[in-house]
């Protein structure tokens, strides 16, 4: 498993919560950015990022940098639960909508969203990176 996240703060604390698998070399936990992500060994089978995707300027430019980082059949998880103001279950399936064309702009299949029932409800975009042609 691989975390990703631009504060050192958050990268210390999942180090300290997740010691054990570190030690093991099953954690790989890096400071850095979703926009200048680095090239990994191996492609990923899953990629999840939770509340992040507000934060990207240029969101169908990183999905499709996620999708050449992962597995063909890999799949991606994008959640969004409002916060603050304004945080309303109109807010999230309005995200949840603008995910779902992101998605499909970036090259993702299968892509469809699921609700959580939650005040404010919580969205999940889901995509799978289809597999390459012959």
């Amino acid at each position: 498993m691989c975390g990703l996240d631009h504060s050192a703060v958050m990268v210390r604390q999942a180090a300290r919560r997740n010691a054990e698998g570190v030690r093991r070399g099953q954690v790989d936990l890096r400071l850095g950015s979703v926009e200048s992500l680095a090239a990994f060994e191996v492609p990923f089978d899953k990629i999840l990022a939770v509340n992040v995707t507000l934060f990207w300027d240029r969101p169908v430019e990183i999905l499709g940098n996620l999708r050449r980082a992962l597995r063909p059949g890999g799949r991606i998880a994008l959640a969004f639960q409002p916060r603050g103001p304004g945080a309303t279950d109109e807010a999230a399936t309005r995200t949840g909508q603008e995910l779902v064309a992101a998605l499909r702009d970036a090259g993702f299949a299968q892509v469809r969203l699921e609700t959580l029932n939650l005040k404010p409800a919580v969205v999940c975009a889901l995509g799978v990176n289809p597999p390459v042609s012959p």
